[in-house]
């Protein structure tokens, strides 16, 4: 009898253990290149930072250097950026204004609707302006107690009109963290009759107080546009426990055109002024305010 009951015991623990395993290798989610993941991985890679925008659109060798990070999200800070440029007596004026997602949404919804960018006057010269909506999210993700992960997602909300090489970035503290990968970047979109695209073609720039990538808007009818950059960061050598750690996240959008390599010597960025861009080509770019994500706790 006693035998009887020491199987079924044993024989329902295997049953239990089996379908445990069986649950955490179930596919809870295919992506629209055909990768399978867990749930367990889809959530490691939320925890990283990653969109599920950008998710959706992972290529495979990203998916399994990524996957299996066990990542904790300690800060997440996201911005709305209205631009406006107007004609002036004749000059572009451009603005800029922080508003909210219910406002950037209907902005979108008007561009949908062809409502006309048109002033009160009406006129080239006077009165003719474009709006443009932009939103930027700064992540800081531990992994282990090795480093960190620093990474900004950007998105137009409404596309702008300029489709020249933009520059994205994340500016570290050098006294406290160096960078201990490279810059990875990714541009995806989708068109207006619905089709994704993607592009990881970029200029790095990496320094001791940040990296940034240089990269061309895609010059297509698109309804939708993400850019990710993300790299991880060590503790610098005798440091010792950092408390406060901040990552400022930023972009400039060109609105004329400047080859890639000649901006490089022309471009730094850091975590106090974010992206800065000299006098030789300052001109033509708009820089959004920048977003800084921040950890406050023991590392």
């Amino acid at each position: 009898m006693k035998k009887y009951l020491y199987s079924i015991v044993l024989a329902t623990l295997i049953l239990m253990s089996t379908t445990v395993v069986n649950a955490a290798n179930e596919v809870y989610y295919k992506n629209r290149k055909n990768i399978e993941m867990t749930e367990t991985e889809y959530n490691n890679l939320l925890a990283l930072g990653f969109t599920e925008r950008h998710i959706e659109g992972m290529n495979e060798e990203e998916f399994l250097a990524n996957k299996d990070l066990d990542a904790t999200l300690l800060s997440s800070s996201k911005k709305y950026i209205k631009t406006t440029t107007a004609m002036r007596n004749g000059i572009k004026v451009t603005t800029y204004r922080e508003i909210t997602e219910e406002e950037a949404m209907e902005e979108k919804k008007l561009q949908s609707q062809n409502v006309p960018n048109r002033g009160p006057a009406g006129n080239y010269y006077d009165g003719v302006y474009s709006n443009s909506v932009f939103a930027m999210t700064v992540n800081i993700s531990s992994v282990g107690s090795t480093y960190m992960r620093f990474m900004n997602n950007a998105e137009w909300i409404v596309m702008p009109s300029d489709r020249y090489n933009d520059v994205i970035g994340i500016g570290i503290e050098s006294d406290k963290v160096q960078m201990s990968t490279g810059v990875i970047f990714e541009e995806n979109w989708l068109t207006t009759g619905g089709s994704p695209g993607e592009d990881e073609t970029c200029t790095p720039k990496e320094t001791s107080t940040g990296g940034l990538a240089i990269f061309e808007l895609p010059d297509v009818s698109i309804q939708t546009l993400y850019m990710t950059i993300y790299f991880n960061v060590m503790k610098k050598a005798n440091v010792g426990t950092i408390t406060s750690l901040y990552a400022t996240g930023d972009y400039a959008h060109a609105i004329s055109s400047v080859p890639a390599s000649n901006l490089l010597s022309h471009i730094s960025i850091n975590y106090s002024a974010g992206l800065m861009i000299d006098g030789t080509y300052g001109g033509s770019f708009l820089s959004n305010p920048s977003v800084a994500a921040s950890f406050q706790g023991t590392w």
